[in-house]
């Protein structure tokens, strides 16, 4: 019995320790071609997104990366207040809620200035 405790302890050392043996060890060298042609050490950029970013127009967006950038940029004319229970319709740019024709047919909404 002590012979499984034994072989059990090795193999699990080994698979905790296998991954290492797979570990390729970084050159110094590796970007010295980029030095000697940019002069410099290189710039390292980390993107976020998905997909680049077709447009910034709201009538010509259709995609979910230029969508998401979009909520970032513009600001609608009213939003959510969602703190408050039940969530309440605040001005964000506009100066107050629309004033309604007596017909309904017109909102006037005033603009912040």
């Amino acid at each position: 019995m002590k012979y499984f405790y034994l072989i059990a302890l090795t193999l699990v050392v080994f698979l905790v320790a296998s991954p290492l043996l797979f570990l390729k060890g970084r050159s110094s060298d590796q970007y010295d071609h980029l030095r000697e042609h940019l002069g410099r050490e290189p710039i390292t950029r980390f993107d976020s997104y998905s997909s680049a970013v077709k447009s910034i127009d709201p009538a010509n967006c259709g995609d979910t990366t230029s969508s998401g950038i979009q909520g970032n940029i513009w600001e609608s004319l009213y939003a959510y207040h969602y703190l408050i229970r039940p969530p309440k319709v605040v001005p964000q740019l506009a100066a107050a809620l629309p004033e309604i024709s007596k017909d309904g047919l017109t909102y006037t909404i005033k603009i912040k200035p």
